[in-house]
Formats: C-alpha cells, sequence, structure tokens
C-alpha cells in the first residue's frame, strides 16, 4: 500500500498536463484586473465539468469551491 506522499506524487503527476494547459489558456486570454469576467466563467465551467460543488456570484466574479474529502470538507 502507497503512503501519503506517493499518492499525492501520483495525482500530481495525473494532473499536471490539465494544470498547463489551464495556465496556457489564461497567459492566451488575459484580463484586466477586476475585469475577469471570462476567467470567472471558463473557471466555473471546469469546477462543473469535474463535478466540484461551488457558489459564484457572491461578488462581482468570486467563486467559492466546496471540496469533500471522506473526513472532513474544506471550504
Amino acid at each position: 500500500m502507497s503512503g501519503i506522499k506517493e499518492i499525492i506524487i501520483e495525482k500530481s503527476a495525473e494532473l499536471f498536463n490539465e494544470a498547463v494547459d489551464i495556465r496556457r489558456h489564461f497567459h492566451k486570454h488575459p484580463e484586466l484586473s477586476y475585469q475577469e469576467t471570462e476567467t470567472s466563467l471558463y473557471i466555473c465551467n471546469w469546477l462543473r465539468e469535474n463535478n466540484i460543488e461551488f457558489r459564484s456570484g457572491i461578488a462581482a466574479r468570486e467563486l467559492l469551491p466546496q471540496l469533500k474529502g471522506k473526513r472532513m470538507e474544506v471550504r
């Protein structure tokens, strides 16, 4: 059985290419500070596609994802 360190390394490797693609997308589509409407929409869509609950509309473009684990909930 793998320890937590090995699990984190494995999961990080699985997500690496997607994280790079997301970063590249944001660099190709920059928005001015406090005017990140497309960035916010992109993140909302990504959260939906990955079945991550979130609240939006808290302020202009802010999001509040809710990450749930087996033993705890992180907000």
